[in-house]
């Protein structure tokens, strides 16, 4: 991998991380309320179909089309949900930004 594509790599994760906010007292935690928080990272042509992950690995609802759709974006305190297609879910991993079971 090339300095500027490590560069870009960097930037993006600690843009990602960067973003992390503390959950406001009071945030539904549950299920049906992370799917929905979920769905509005990505248009409905891409969120209704993309699979429902929690940021621990758990999927809260499967999906068909090949995305992922997190309620929170994996790193501790985020509020800001995120979906992600293959390649990102594995970049994700490989950074450890989202724990996987």
């Amino acid at each position: 991998m090339t300095k500027e594509k490590k560069f870009i790599v960097a930037i993006t994760i600690l843009a990602v991380i960067a973003m992390a906010a503390v959950l406001p007292a009071g945030t539904d935690s549950s299920k049906q309320a992370k799917i929905a928080r979920a769905m509005r990272a990505a248009p409905e042509s891409i969120s209704e179909k993309a699979t429902i992950m929690d940021a621990d690995g758990t999927i809260l609802r499967q999906g068909s089309n090949g995305w992922h759709c997190l309620p929170i974006a994996g790193a501790p305190g985020s509020v800001h949900p995120m979906c992600n297609d293959a390649v990102w879910m594995r970049l994700m991993k490989a950074v450890s930004v989202v724990s996987f079971k």
